[in-house]
């Protein structure tokens, strides 16, 4: 599991404006979110599910969990 925190207004409306935009937004993970998850994926070098993303307070953590594959 790992945990990632970015910090920043400019971030934090980006995640907010994608969960109003798309129904399930949340599950789909803001442009930050995802490519967060596809540099843990290159890192481990195994698939990446986004678990949780919440903003809150000019910030955005999200919650990322690697598969064993």
């Amino acid at each position: 599991i790992f945990l990632a925190k970015v910090v920043g207004d400019l971030p934090s409306r980006i995640c907010k404006s994608n969960g109003k935009k798309i129904e399930h937004g949340s599950e789909f993970g803001c442009p930050i979110c995802s490519s967060l998850a596809l540099i843990i994926s290159k890192f481990t070098r195994k698939p990446v599910v986004i678990r949780e993303s919440q903003v809150k307070d000019n910030a955005i953590t999200s919650t990322f969990l690697a598969m064993g594959v």
